[in-house]
């Protein structure tokens, strides 16, 4: 179970392959500042333009069928440069903001969706040059952002200048969602407090706060099947607030395959009902989760989600699978997804060594 052997410029452990996307997920995992160029990309596109199906569409099929394309694309200063992707410590913004860039996304990720480039080649064998690349993105010259933005002054270098490195403060006009280095939200490219993004400002408060949309966004779980986290992946890009239905289903199919493959591995009796499992797995890891709750702020996530596990409660979890008529508001889907992260965490850090068949 142990060796390890290069097969086609990937690394099997056991019955297991890892491949580039897997390594990058567990780098980010252990490091969050030391994540790729191309899970920063992926992170960007999918929470910047999460309302946007088609191109959330290509992303998840380049992303599972062509992840070295999205590492080779985005590595390229060139790239970098002329889509305005600014990276900085693990994580990626765009310079130009996220509508202005929007076009170029979406022609490039549906692209390299396709097997094949319009020569009748491979995308690796399309695009391996600097030159290459230059060329591929001269072809969309109308949906560069800075063709939307000529009248932007370049600097006094006359040069667009590197991409990678701190964000400076954007021009007016030149808007991005992520939020600027005060806290202040710079979506719109107005200065914080400035409606108008001229001199002077107003006491308005700050926007509120987006009720969360997605569950297990960012859940790493290397130690479970390639299956569980694949689910667990296209879960976390399902909109709660739109989807909840399916949500609410794929929470319940996620705990109780986690569940099965924790117990499997450390050779435990699975049961019948999917709270005593949970139960005997939060045990395993936590042997104390069982007693008397005290203080809330000595008080472990695992002691809480032990004694929050009830056969009642479960229950209503499982009628999401098992009842025609149950339905789930998304904020008990965001409830349960919230107590039970940590424990699915706990089962990925603690798993066993025993065979799961």
């Amino acid at each position: 179970m142990g060796r390890t052997q290069a097969r086609r410029g990937r690394r099997w452990c056991g019955n297991r392959r890892v491949g580039a996307a897997m390594k990058d997920r567990r780098k980010a995992r252990n490091n969050p500042a030391a994540a790729s160029r191309a899970m920063a990309f992926i992170e960007l596109v999918s929470t910047e333009l999460e309302d946007e199906h088609d191109i959330q569409a290509d992303l998840e099929t380049v992303r599972s069928k062509r992840y070295t394309m999205i590492q080779r694309f985005v590595d390229r200063g060139v790239v970098r440069e002329r889509l305005g992707l600014r990276f900085d410590t693990g994580r990626m913004t765009f310079a130009h903001g996220a509508e202005a860039t929007e076009a170029i996304v979406r022609a490039v990720l549906h692209d390299f969706a396709q097997p094949k480039a319009e020569s009748g080649k491979t995308w690796a064998r399309e695009l391996d040059t600097v030159a290459d690349f230059a060329a591929y993105l001269d072809s969309y010259v109308d949906l560069l952002p800075w063709e939307g933005h000529r009248g932007e002054a370049l600097g006094a270098t006359g040069s667009r200048g590197p991409i990678d490195g701190p964000a400076p403060r954007p021009a007016p006009g030149v808007g991005n969602r992520a939020e600027t280095g005060d806290g202040s939200s710079g979506g719109d490219g107005r200065a914080a407090g400035d409606p108008a993004g001229g001199e002077g400002g107003d006491s308005r408060p700050p926007r509120p706060t987006s009720p969360p949309a997605h569950i297990f966004r960012g859940l790493v779980l290397d130690n479970f099947t390639n299956r569980i986290q694949e689910i667990v992946r296209q879960t976390s890009l399902l909109h709660v607030q739109r989807q909840t239905e399916v949500a609410s289903v794929l929470l319940r199919v996620i705990l109780d395959l986690a569940s099965y493959q924790f117990l499997k591995s450390h050779g435990m009796t699975i049961e019948r009902h999917l709270d005593k499992n949970l139960r005997s797995a939060i045990k395993k890891i936590e042997p104390r989760a069982s007693d008397a709750l005290g203080q809330a702020e000595s008080t472990t996530q695992l002691q809480k989600a032990f004694h929050e596990t009830t056969a009642d409660s479960i229950r209503l979890v499982q009628y999401a699978v098992h009842d025609v008529h149950s339905g789930r508001t998304p904020n008990e889907v965001l409830t349960l997804a919230a107590r039970y992260q940590p424990v699915l965490v706990a089962m990925n850090q603690h798993m066993g060594s025993n065979p799961v068949v």
